[in-house]
């Protein structure tokens, strides 16, 4: 597995819609596409834009691919991942434009919070995203994983 997108970025957008992306982030996607695209989607669920590399793209693409054809589930899966994507392009300063449509789902209008995932990003509205995260601490939410054995030790 190659680097993963993490932490939490603040940017200024300007009214054209354009935001500058974090350079760990731009990292990332350098080594998966060359740095010159990213794909930008409605988060499902929650109001934030998600942000996924061609390779991750790609896997969607594959799970969807197990399923039989000409069934509603592989149509509807088709339709909710592949007509849903923006392919959005880096200019020379490593900034791109969000689409509109995505900016309004989003509540982004002047700044954007961008917050790794892993494998994938999101950008929220920062007001959106705190108020979320303070919703998650009050209700005690946390996660625990389950370690899993290194390689050559036994499971």
């Amino acid at each position: 597995m190659g680097r993963l997108f993490t932490s939490r970025h603040i940017f200024k957008v300007d009214k054209k819609g354009r935001v500058s992306v974090p350079a760990s982030f731009r990292a990332v996607i350098q080594g998966e596409s060359g740095g010159q695209f990213i794909y930008l989607r409605e988060s499902q669920g929650e109001p934030a834009i998600e942000g996924l590399t061609p390779a991750y793209l790609e896997e969607l693409a594959a799970s969807i691919e197990h399923l039989d054809h000409g069934t509603d589930e592989r149509d509807d899966a088709e339709f909710d991942v592949f007509t849903a994507i923006h392919e959005v392009r880096f200019d020379d300063e490593g900034r791109m434009i969000l689409p509109a449509a995505l900016r309004d789902y989003a509540d982004i209008t002047d700044t954007a919070e961008f917050a790794g995932m892993g494998r994938r990003f999101k950008i929220w509205n920062p007001d959106e995203l705190k108020r979320r995260t303070d919703e998650r601490r009050k209700g005690g939410k946390r996660v625990t994983l389950k370690a899993l054995p290194r390689r050559g030790e036994p499971a």
